[in-house]
Formats: structure tokens, sequence, C-alpha cells
């Protein structure tokens, strides 16, 4: 039913060439809800796109046959065209009986004719089914969510269609509390923490919770979950520190508790407060037994004084306890620091300026100004606006309305609201006599695809006098005139690019579910239906739809270092793999790491086809899962529903997560015109990194001073300087300290005063505030010296009047269709009473003002002085004007910010002069250049590119060819482009372009070459990738000629991690061969810096345990051995863990598949810290592989090569063995990477021949060569035993005794046995091409003796 219902989320095509759409498949695939209760019958509602290609008849009548017809007949059958299209919105009702299901056609006719009939439609009315059971058995493994005190659990639910359990789950009791997130239609995820109650002292019992019946809530299924709680009688050891800022004129107030907890050992327990609002609880530091967790809270509500308790809350002795550990009482009310008064407005050539009087710390905020029905909302930040402000205190600011001059049908003129105030409700311009009474129209709308989620919109719209000024699609696109292709602004197609692949995964509306608007210049407006607008290909109809998430499931995951990870004082780079059931390889997926503040991007791999997404895991984090989020599309995945090989876990001895802490401040005047700050620093383990300080003057509170920190990372307390040079000031001031952010060397972050993140918080729906203060410890008495008063030191003239601009100069025009549009303007600001010198230090802004609110700026920069600095000339590039700023009307200038050194701070509003803009579109535009697709197919985005026929390319060798446009729109063209040579960059050839270069993410591979004969021995054995052969089936081999054979279970030895395996396998001729192999670990030795053998660790004792049950992984035998070496009394610890595989399995390691064969043996060897002798050393780890024979010849041979096929593979440098004994052939492939303090490194690998066996024998010694390293190695070898149907004497064995033992065989040389050693660290192949028979027992234990006694002499 899914596999149907998901090709219906697509198209359903038609036999004609009609496609049908279905638009809901959310709501088609839902239970009955409580509406049918009494009748008993759903309400079924398909809604269907229907578009026709060119050609097609004209769909004028559409009916519907249904098998069976439903009960009553009840069939509803509307149509109606989208705008401006012959595509139709089908909408079909059926009210079937609970119980009935069925299948209808879709007949289209025109006029007396039937156009064609659609394809079979199902229905079904299928009410919830009772009871409701759970299909997972770990629903009882609650796992805490990473927000101590919270844990979390899913149910997976026997449900095949959408019912809204987040809303039907009602939980039983009022012991829990609990939010329920529903995933697809039969997954229910549960957050629970134990409810905030003072007198519950338990019993507690299971959690439990309803599932209400959809049709009827009286009806329901109580489902039993079990509980976090961990009963076992443990006492927790804590204490706890309170800090609250209780100072007068706060802004906003910070309380934090501070709880070390001993004696733990994960148990419930977690701080508390006595309000709704959110708060922070956070464990920072500690390990599993021993913990320190953080409650924070930050008020910013004005206009109550909250009372707070604080709590912990936690289980002991069969008894739940609520400890009350603070009360605080705040005895004034919050003060808000920057007010706004408004003034009476200002025309200044239609450049409206709305003032309004600041005073105050700034901070950044935002302002809605709106004209008519049109509205903006922009953020205000210094000096926007800015008018004066004069060293009084006091600044004029306001914002700049620049409006055409037309008065609209609604009578609306200006309006401007911000910080909770309406300043200015109906503006009326007295200059504005020109009225537009009409609404302009939207007439049309196309979506025409490009690419996955890259379409074009093309809008006809029309207005009647002003002119269109802007379509607007709320949170996806808006339109311009300089967006116009063809007409004017009365009568015009509008087109514009949308590329949403990394947009798609943030939305949380749908345009479907609002309005499209049209405005023009008068501010008049005209909205149509989401109904009659046609759906966008691949655009989610729903957000975050239950369906799209039950057709689009995980497939699998991997992490590039897996396992159990430890950051103990070391971070990891780490790769998330992934991949979905029907998935679009273009889309780009978000990831979450919620609980570390992590987030990163994911695209598609063709070489691992899946998607690809880096990380890095902070050192020392605390020990536990660390949850994450997947969005794909607006589909939200959760890391709880994972497998194990998707489960991030980590430990650490110890974690850090608190940032890093002032435990003591003191100013200091140093004399002259220095002064500064002395701050104690405290973090640990981590320790102080970085950060900044901003330092603002009472009377220039808009340009700070920025001072600049640096620490040493592994020092827990340290005292840091922090100077400030102050150059001599016409007037006494006051410094302070108004921001402060510090940051560890695990990238933890504390802030002071983050005013502007502050202020824009919703005081009604306020967010969780995570960044803590540096200053908890001295929170109340910081304040007394984040101060330092600067008497002035020069004597200068009395001046309280702002500084002007006598004349600007500008340097050139621009067209605003050019590519390149910079635009330079010079102007020059002088003192108005020519007594006093204009500050350098301080840099002015200079604006750009548009239509309708629209603005840029650029910082200026002086570049010319007067004498004594009188007068200053600055000069202000602006880098990139946008495309069509202007909208072909008048660019005003205004610039803000520049002052004397009396501090008074002046503005130049526009006078009569315009900049000289022009829009000519003589020039195309490039914007984007796609990655060729594997056909050649690249797309070219951009402005103006409908006349573009052909493009040039020029490749990095620097030639150059034509190619012509294959497709063509205004904003988009497609080309197609040679595979065999790498592109350097694009530009148009019919109008003047910019050189395009390709994307970022572009990179030219060549076409791969993989070694066999035929490649990969054909395509029943493997394929060709450009990581080489990937071999299918039972293959394997670097070539995909091996063929797997089946053994027996090894036979463990408890002693030592050697395998001495004995088995017999049959031949393709039918004959048995009994092979043995002998593989040991032997020593781990110590390299000088020339490579040489410097000291020799034998392993002399192992600790055996059977670990199979501990495995994640399914079908396999664990064996684990522990043994440990001694160097400089450090004493590294080696594990070795032996896998034996009973069926295929693919491993992922070190960014690589590797393919277990049934009975393939895989080796993973741990090794901790060693203690080098020197930093220039390295260590060896010693194996060895042998194999013994009796026929007493004496011809074997070695060689080795390196492989020059897979040289060019992303495993270049990997070697390759050869060895023979008689007719046996050894084939081996050393590949060089391990995972070295936590990061993926190359390794280089060493294969040596012991040619002092006996007689009738040939080893070989494997060195893993490790690099220098700090904390950790991990290394996966594995051996596989498979067939050879390629195998052939080696070339460089000249005995003819060799030849004439393999012509005496009975097989022929396409029928050999052999054994591969596969590995990450190195893989080593062995191929047996004899039929000689292993059978005389009694004389192995003899041989093994004799091969062990020379082992031990190596090295």
């Amino acid at each position: 039913m899914k596999i149907l219902l998901f090709c219906l989320l697509l198209f359903l095509y038609c036999s004609d060439g009609y496609q049908i759409q279905l638009l809901n498949p959310d709501s088609v695939n839902s239970y009955p809800d409580t509406l049918t209760y009494s009748t008993q019958k759903c309400s079924i509602t398909y809604r269907f796109s229907i578009s026709e290609d060119n050609g097609d008849a004209d769909m004028l009548n559409f009916d519907i046959d249904a098998i069976p017809i439903p009960t009553v007949g009840n069939l509803i059958v509307m149509s109606s065209p989208y705008l401006e299209s012959s595509n139709k919105l089908v909408t079909v009702t059926l009210n079937p009986n609970f119980g009935e299901q069925g299948s209808f056609y879709i007949n289209m006719s025109n006029g007396a004719t039937e156009v064609f009939r659609s394809n079979t439609i199902k229905y079904q009315c299928q009410p919830m089914p009772l009871p409701v059971t759970i299909l997972n058995n770990n629903y009882k493994n609650w796992e805490n969510s990473g927000q101590d005190g919270y844990y979390q659990t899913y149910l997976k639910l026997n449900l095949d269609k959408y019912a809204d359990l987040e809303n039907l789950a009602i939980l039983v009791g009022n012991i829990y509390t609990c939010k329920f997130e529903q995933f697809g239609f039969d997954i229910l995820k549960l957050t629970c923490t134990i409810a905030y109650d003072t007198a519950f002292t338990g019993p507690f019992g299971d959690l439990s919770i309803k599932i209400l019946d959809s049709v009827n809530p009286d009806t329901s299924t109580q489902l039993s979950i079990g509980t976090f709680i961990n009963y076992t009688p443990i006492i927790p050891i804590f204490q706890s520190s309170t800090m609250v800022n209780s100072l007068s004129n706060l802004a906003y107030r910070d309380i934090y508790m501070k709880i070390p907890i001993d004696n733990n050992q994960d148990r419930y327990f977690t701080p508390v407060i006595n309000i709704q609002k959110p708060y922070l609880v956070k464990v920072v530091a500690g390990n599993s037994n021993s913990k320190t967790m953080l409650l924070y809270h930050k008020t910013i509500s004005y206009g109550a004084l909250d009372n707070f308790e604080m709590a912990i809350n936690y289980f002991v002795n069969s008894t739940f306890v609520y400890n009350s550990l603070y009360t605080y009482s705040p005895s004034d009310l919050l003060v808000e620091p920057m007010t706004l008064t408004a003034t009476n407005p200002t025309n200044l050539y239609n450049l409206y300026l709305l003032q309004m009087l600041s005073s105050g710390q700034l901070y950044n905020y935002e302002v809605s100004l709106s004209y008519g029905n049109y509205k903006k909302t922009i953020l205000v930040s210094y000096p926007d606006g800015m008018k004066s402000k004069l060293n009084n205190g006091i600044m004029e600011a306001g914002f700049y309305a620049y409006a055409p001059p037309y008065k609209n049908s609604v009578n609306l003129g200006f309006k401007v609201t911000g910080l909770g105030k309406t300043f200015y409700t109906n503006y009326q311009p007295p200059t504005f006599t020109l009225n537009d009474i009409i609404a302009p129209s939207i007439e049309g709308i196309e979506f025409i695809n490009i690419g996955y989620q890259q379409i074009i919109i093309r809008i006809h719209a029309t207005d009647d006098y002003s002119g269109v000024y802007s379509i607007v699609f709320d949170g996806f696109a808006q339109l311009f005139p300089s967006d116009l292709a063809s007409g004017n602004k009365l009568d015009g197609i509008y087109e514009k690019f949308v590329d949403f692949r990394n947009k798609s995964s943030y939305f949380t509306s749908s345009i479907y579910d609002q309005l499209a608007i049209v405005y023009d210049m008068a501010g008049n407006s005209a909205s149509i239906s989401p109904n009659i607008i046609p759906p966008i290909q691949n655009y989610p109809m729903t957000i975050n739809s239950k369906y799209e998430q039950s057709v689009i499931q995980l497939d699998r995951v991997y992490f590039s270092i897996s396992g159990v990870i430890d950051v103990t004082g070391i971070e990891c780079p780490n790769t998330l793999f992934i991949n979905f059931t029907n998935a679009h390889h273009d889309e780009i997926i978000r990831i979450e790491f919620y609980s570390i503040d992590v987030t990163t991007f994911g695209i598609w791999d063709n070489q691992y086809q899946m998607y690809k997404a880096d990380f890095i895991i902070p050192k020392n984090l605390f020990t536990g899962t660390i949850p994450y989020y997947v969005y794909y599309r607006t589909v939200k995945f959760d890391s709880l529903m994972f497998p194990s090989t998707g489960q991030l876990k980590i430990t650490s001895d110890n974690a850090d997560r608190m940032p890093p802490m002032i435990t003591n401040i003191d100013n200091t005047i140093a004399g002259g015109s220095q002064i500064g700050w002395t701050l104690t620093i405290e973090d640990g383990p981590n320790g102080f990194s970085h950060g900044l300080i901003k330092v603002t003057s009472d009377l220039d509170i808009g340009n700070p001073y920025i001072i600049e920190l640096t620490g040493i990372p592994d020092s827990i307390t340290q005292t840091i300087q922090a100077p400030l040079i102050v150059s001599p000031q016409c007037l006494t001031q006051i410094f302070t300290i108004t921001y402060i952010e510090l940051f560890d060397s695990a990238g933890v972050k504390s802030t002071y005063n983050d005013l502007s993140f502050i202020k824009s918080a919703s005081v009604s729906e306020p967010p969780v505030f995570k960044d803590i203060s540096p200053f908890i410890s001295i929170i109340n008495s910081a304040t007394l010296s984040l101060s330092i008063q600067i008497l002035s030191s020069l004597t200068c003239t009395a001046d309280t009047l702002p500084p002007y601009i006598p004349n600007i100069v500008t340097y050139n025009s621009v067209d605003t269709s050019h590519y390149n549009r910079s635009h330079t303007l010079i102007f020059t600001a002088r003192d108005t009473a020519n007594t006093n010198a204009l500050s350098r230090r301080i840099k002015p802004k200079m604006y750009l003002h548009s239509i309708f609110f629209e603005t840029v700026s650029t910082q200026c920069e002086p570049t010319t002085f007067g004498a004594n600095d009188i007068y200053i000339s600055y000069t202000c590039t602006f880098q990139s004007i946008p495309y069509g700023f202007g909208q072909g009307y008048p660019v005003q200038w205004t610039a803000s910010g520049f002052a004397d050194v009396m501090l008074n701070f002046g503005y130049q509003g526009t006078t009569n002069l315009t900049s000289p803009f022009v829009f000519s579109r003589n020039y195309s535009v490039i914007e984007t250049v796609s990655v060729p697709s594997s056909s050649g197919k690249l797309t070219i985005s951009g402005k103006n590119l409908g006349t573009i026929e052909n493009v040039e390319i020029t490749f990095s060798n620097g030639e150059t060819q034509i190619v012509p446009v294959i497709e063509g729109y205004n904003t988009v063209i497609i080309i197609e482009v040679p595979m065999d040579k790498n592109i350097s960059s694009i530009k148009t050839v019919e109008l003047p372009s910019n050189n395009a270069p390709m994307p970022d993410e572009y990179e030219f591979v060549p076409a791969p070459t993989c070694p066999g004969t035929p490649q990969c021995s054909g395509p029943d054995h493997g394929s060709c990738t450009i990581s080489g052969c990937i071999c299918i089936g039972n293959w394997g081999g670097n070539d995909c000629s091996l063929s797997g054979v089946n053994t027996p279970p090894i036979i463990i030895n408890t002693t030592n991690p050697d395998i001495d395996n004995n088995f017999n396998t049959t031949l393709p001729d039918g004959q048995t061969v009994s092979l043995r192999t002998l593989l040991s670990v032997i020593s781990l030795n110590e390299l000088n810096k020339n490579g040489d053998d410097f000291k020799i660790h034998k392993f002399s004792q192992w600790i055996f345990s059977n670990t199979t049950s501990q495995s994640d992984l399914k079908g396999i035998n664990e064996y684990t051995y522990e043994s440990n070496i001694t160097n400089n009394n450090l004493t590294t610890n080696v594990k070795v863990i032996i896998q034996y595989f009973q069926q295929k399995e693919t491993i992922f390691f070190a960014n690589q598949f590797l393919d277990m064969l049934p009975s393939s043996i895989k080796y993973k060897i741990e090794i901790s810290p060693y203690s080098f002798d020197s930093n220039l050393n390295t260590l060896k780890l010693v194996m060895s592989a042998s194999i013994e024979s009796f026929d007493n010849s004496e011809c074997s041979d070695g060689s080795s090569s390196t492989n020059s096929n897979l040289e060019e593979q992303e495993d270049q440098n990997s070697l390759y063995v050869r060895l023979n004994l008689n007719s046996h052939v050894l084939h081996g492939r050393l590949i060089k990477k391990g995972i070295i303090d936590n990061r993926i490194q190359t390794i280089s690998n060493s294969v040596s021949q012991d040619n002092n066996l006996p007689s009738g024998s040939v080893g070989s010694t494997i060195g893993i060569h490790i690099p220098n390293f700090k904390k950790s190695v991990l290394l996966d070898p594995d051996f596989s035993v498979l067939l050879d149907t390629s195998a052939t004497p080696s070339p460089n064995n000249n005995k003819n005794n060799c030849e004439a033992s393999s012509k005496s065989s009975k097989l022929t040389k396409s029928q050999l046995a052999g054994i591969i050693v596969g590995s990450v660290g190195f893989a080593l192949v062995v191929t047996i091409s004899t039929t000689y028979y292993f059978y005389k027992r009694h004389s192995d234990k003899k041989s093994l003796a004799q091969i062990n006694k020379k082992i031990a002499t190596l090295n």
C-alpha cells in the first residue's frame, strides 16, 4: 500500500501523456476522526493536480467510476483551473462505510468525447485498530535525552495510516510529565521527566499512557512503558551554591545554581525551579559517578516581580525527595536600557526621517515599517538612522522611509513599530498627491522545473497606474521590477530562479498554507488563494509530512569513527554517512547534535552512495550517547530510532562543558593614556583559549573599543591582561566593559551582556538562554571593577554643534544591471565652528536608499586629512550594489556617524543630489553554476540570460570552447559540457558577463580504471568505481576474481590471539583439499627516527574473554584479548578483538566499506597511550602469516610491487605482495589507513619474507607502522579464505620444478584455492594453487613449534 501511495505522491502517469499528482497524501492516508463517529462513514477527499502536455486535448469535464460504488453512492467531483493555465485542480470526495475499500478511476472528457481514464486509485475506510499494540521490544530502554532530568524512548505501534498521536496520547496520572512527538504513521516518541511537585515522595510505578481511538475518544488502549527511575538504593552526596544578580537597574536578571554530586551513578537527580518559563539544566563537569550540574534561568520580563525557589529532585531509598535549596524575591523591576521617543517626521525629498530620541546602552533591534499594505521589518544597528548625538548624551535617530508619491486605496500612510511601541500609525506625507486606488492583479503563475528543488517562478502581473512593485510568496520568494523578463511594470512577466535545496529542511510552513500577495507602488495589494497556485515539483506540500516519513525511511547509517570514542583531552573529527529509502541525491540534509550545539550539513557522495556530513566532536564531553536529529526535506529523523551503527557513543575521564569563568577582575590606570583590566580566568581541564572584550565610553556608546584576549589552553588558572590605550581626550569619560565573550579550547563559550540577543527574545515566549555569564562566582561584585574614569587631558574649545558635510563627490556611476556593480562615493566632513578636529577613530557609514525601505550600507574609511584634522575626507565603497537596486527610481544617500573630538556626532541627509544609477539590461550576470551531471548537463542561473544562445567554457589548461544553449530562460540557461576536461570558468557570448568559476564542490574525476580483465572480472563479479572495484555476491579481492570459501568456526586459543586454522574445502572439480593458516600477533616495537628497531616489546600474557554477547554485530563470534607493555613507567594497554563472521556483513571503518564474506576473520586492535622515548620515534605492530608444506620442494619466491591502477584511487598508497610456495601463490594488499588520535590517518606497512623457515614452509612478517601519537590507535585488519579463479605462477619464479609441480596437479589454473587477508592497516591475499593435501596432523605440532621458534627470533 505504501509503495502505491508513494507513487501517488509523485505522479500517476496515464497512457495519453496526462499527468496526475496527488496533492494531499497525508489526509487520504488517515484514520477517520471524531466527526465520523455518528455516521460511521469516512470522508475522504482527494486533491489532484492534472496537467496536459502540449498537443493534448483540452480537459473540460471530469467524473469518476468507483469499484465498488461506495455506500449511498456519495461521490463528489469538482474541478477548477489553475491561474492562467490549462492545468486543473480536481477534488474527489468519497464517503464509504467503515471497513469498506475499493478503487476508482478519473475520467476526463472533451465535451462528449472521453480523453482518457486514469490508472487505478485505491481507497480504504479503515478505522484505527483496537487495541493499539507496541511492536518494538526496546521501548523500556529509556535513554538520557541530553538534558539531564529528561529521558526518552519510543513506541512503534501497529498503525499503517495517520492518526494524530501527539494529541491522542494521554499521560496516565500526574507523577510524570511528558512531551509526545510523532514520526511517520506508527512511531511515538516520549520525552519525560518527573512532574514538579514539592509534596510528592512516591511511589512511582510504571509510566503509562492511553492512546485514544481517533473516532471515539471514550475508547482507548492503555500502554505501560516502564520507568526511567533506577530503584537501586544509592544515596547521592551533594552540595549547592546559588548565584543571583540582585543589583538595581538591571536590563535582565541571571539566576544560577551549581550542584556538585558524588555517588550519583547515573541515578535520577535534577535541579528544578518553580517557574514554567524555560530554564537550562546542564551537566558541566564530571563523569558517570561524579558530576557537576548547573541550573540557569534568565528573566527578561519587565512587568512583574517573580519569586524564585530553586530545589533538587532525586530518588533515594524508595523515596522521592524534593529538597528546597534557595529562595529569592527581587526588590525592584527590570529597567529598559534604551528608550525611544517619537518626534515629527521630516521630508527630505521624499526621504522621510521618522525621528526618535534614544538614550542608554545601545543594542540591535527590529523595527517594522509599512506604507499602505506593504510592510518590511528591518534590523537597526548603530549608526543606522542616527541624525545627531551631542556630547550631552542625547541621540536623535530615525528610519528613512523612501516611497513613491502615491496615495493608496486604503488611505494608509507610514506606520512604524518597534521595541513594543507604535511611533506612527498613519503619517500621510503632504507631498503625496497622486492617487492610485486600484489594486494590482496576478493573472498567471507558472513553475518551471529546472532540477531537483530548483525552479523558475514566472508571474504575470498587472497594475493600472503606479505599477507593480513586488510579488511575495512568504518565506519562499519575492519578486521585484528588476525580475521583469518581458513587458513593463503595468503589464509584465516576472521571472525568478529559486533553489531551495538548502532551505527545505528549515521550512516551517508551506506556501500552500498562505496567500500569495502582489503590491503596487502605492502600497495597494491583492492576494490569491493557494488553491489556484499550481504545485511545485519536489516542494513539500505538507510540512513535516507524516506520510512522507512513512515512505522515506532510514536505509543505513555509519560514522567514519565509531564504537565508543574516547574524547579525553582530544577532539574527534568525524563523518556521518546516511541514506534513506526513496531519497533524492540532490537533497541537502541537516544534522543537529542538539545536546552539544553542533549543526552540520550533508550532501550526496557518489563514492559511498550515501549522504556525507563532516563534523567535529568536542573534547571532554560527558560519557554517554550523543543524540541528534537528521532533517531530510522537512521530515525529521531521530537517532533514538537508529541502529547501533548510527549511535554516537563517547567517553571521557573528565567532562568539561563549563565555559571559562572570571573569578577576579581589577581595573588599572597605568598613567597617561593607558588603562586596563586584570582578569583571573579559570577553566579546567579544557583551559581558556581566546576571547574578546568590548569597552564603551559613556559619551560614545556606538563605537566600542575591542580588546582581543589569548590564553594558554592547558592552563587551568590564568591571569590575563586586557590593556587599552586611549588617546588624550577633550572630555572626561567613563570607560566600561559592556560585553565579554570567552572560549575554552573545546569551543565552550561564556558571554556577558549580549544585549542585542537578549532583547531580541520574546518576553511572552522566551527561549532557553544557553550562554552562561563568566561572572557567575562574582556576579554582584564584578560591576564595581568594570568602569574606569579618565579625566580630560586636552584643552579644547567648548563645542556642542555637530560636524557637517559641505560637499560630496561621486566618482562613478553604476549600472545596476552590470555584473560589476561596485560604487564609490567620497565626502568631506568638517567641524561646524572650525575650532575642533574631527575624530580619526570614529568611522561613519554611508547609506543608499531605494524605494520602500530598501537600504544598503558600507563602512567609510578616512583618506584625506585637513590641517589639524579640521576636516576629513572619507571614501565609501559599495562592493556590489544589489541587482536592479532603485527599481528605476532615484537612489538617495545619507551618511551617519562622523564625529569631532568633542564627541558631537553628525549626519547628512540628501539634498537635491541623487546618485547616478541606471538599469540598462545590456549585460548578463551569472550568479550560480551547477556541478555537471554524469551526462554533462550543466545549469547556469543569473540575470538577463534570455538572449544568450552560446556559452564560452575555459578549461584549466587555458583552452576555450563555445557550446550552445540547449534550453534557455531569462534567469536560467542549460548547456552540455565535455566531461573529459577540467573546467575552470564560464561566461556568456552574446552579452558581456562575468567570468564565473566552477563551484567549490566541482571536482574533475577522470573515468575510473580498475584491475582485472575485464575490469573487476566482469559485471557478474563487480563494478568499477572511482575508489576501485566493488565486488558483488560472494566475490572478493581487488579485482573481484576470488570466490569465498566456507570454513568451520575457528578454534579459539584462550592463551593468545593466534589463529591456527585447519579446514577442508572442495574445489570446483570436486577434489577435497585440507588447508591450514597461522596468524599471530607478535610484538609492539618502538622505532627510532631512522626506522630501526629501538625497543621490542613482546606480549608475555593475554587476558581472554568471550565478548560475543556484547557485540553490536549479528551473526558473529567475538573474542577479546588484553595485554600490556610498560615503557618509561607508562603502561600501554593493547586490546585485540577477533571476530569470526558466520554470514556476509559490510563493515565500515576509516571511511571504507569492507565486505566481510562468510567465514571471514577480522582483527580489531586498540592501543592506549605509549610513552615514546622521542617525539621522532614511531611504533610498529608486528604480526605474522605463514603457510606450511611437506612436499620437500625448494621452489618458492617472493615479490612485491605497487599496483598502479589503485594508486590513482582513494587508497592509492596500497602495497600489493606476491609469495609463491611450490604452486601456492600468496597475494598481499597493504592498505595504509588507521584511526590515530581520533583521526583517520595514513599509515605505512611493510612485509618481509623469512627464508630461514624449514623446507616446505613459507612465512611473512607484517609490520603495521604507527606514527607518533598521544592518545589512541585503532586498526582493523581482516582475513578471508577465497578461491582464486585466475591465479598463475609468478613470472619471477624461474624454477622448472615449480611449473612441473603445477602441471602434475589435477586442477586447472582456474581452479585454485587461496587465502585472502584484507585489511584497513593491511590486506593479505593468499591463493593456494595446488591439490596437495595437508593430512599429517601428527606432524603439525612439531612444524608449528618450528615456525613459532623462528617468529620469536624476528626483529
